[in-house]
C-alpha cells in the first residue's frame, strides 16, 4: 500500500502563493463551450448531409469526439466519484480514481477543506489506431470538500491502493458553548 505525503497549510512554502494563473478561468471556459457548440452545429449540419448519403458509422464517431470535447473542455474537467464515511472516531474518505497512479494525485489540506487534485491522461494509441467511442473522462481534477468541526487536521493519512484513494481524518472533541439564557 502506497502512502501520500500531505500538504498541510502552513507547513509548504506553496500553499501560500498566488492563484496559478495558467489555470482555466470560468470565462475560459464559457468561451470554449460556447466555440464547441458552434463547431457542434456546424459539425451536425454537415453530417446531417453524410447521413443522407450513406455515411452513418462516421457520424456517430463525429458526434461522440464533439460531446466529449466539450464534456471535458478540451482537455478541461472531470469529478471523480467519492464517498464520505463517519466512523466512530474518524472520517473517511473514498475516491475513486481508476487507471490513475498515486503521482497522478495531489492532497493539501487546509483550515476548513480538504483539496484534491489530480490528472487522467488517456493513454496513447498506436500508429493508425483511434478511438471509435469512449465514456471515459479524462483531463484535471480539483474538488474541494468542507471539512467538519470535529476533524483533526494533525491526524490524516492517505493511502492509495487500486484505483481507490483513501483519506482518514482523526476526530476530536469539540466543546460546544452552550448557556441557558433566562428569557425576561
Amino acid at each position: 500500500m502506497d502512502t501520500f505525503k500531505i500538504t498541510i497549510n502552513g507547513d509548504d512554502q506553496r500553499a501560500n502563493q498566488e492563484p496559478n494563473q495558467n489555470e482555466p478561468s470560468f470565462d475560459t471556459f464559457r468561451k470554449n463551450v460556447g466555440d464547441q457548440l458552434k463547431k457542434a452545429a456546424e459539425e451536425v449540419e454537415r453530417m446531417t448531409t453524410q447521413w443522407k448519403t450513406g455515411g452513418w458509422p462516421n457520424v456517430r464517431t463525429r458526434i461522440n469526439e464533439l460531446w466529449k470535447g466539450i464534456a471535458e473542455n478540451e482537455g478541461g474537467s472531470w469529478v471523480p466519484s467519492l464517498e464520505i464515511r463517519e466512523e466512530h472516531n474518524a472520517y473517511v474518505v473514498h475516491v475513486d480514481l481508476p487507471g490513475m497512479q498515486r503521482e497522478d494525485v495531489q492532497v493539501e489540506v487546509s483550515d476548513d477543506a480538504l483539496l484534491l487534485k489530480g490528472e487522467r491522461k488517456m493513454g496513447a494509441t498506436g500508429e493508425g489506431d483511434r478511438i471509435l467511442m469512449t465514456e471515459r473522462s479524462y483531463g484535471i481534477f480539483s474538488r474541494t470538500l468542507p471539512l467538519p468541526e470535529d476533524v483533526n487536521r494533525e491526524e490524516v493519512a492517505a493511502t492509495f491502493k487500486e484505483g481507490v484513494l483513501e483519506i482518514r481524518f482523526g476526530r476530536v472533541q469539540v466543546q460546544k458553548n452552550r448557556r441557558i439564557i433566562d428569557v425576561q
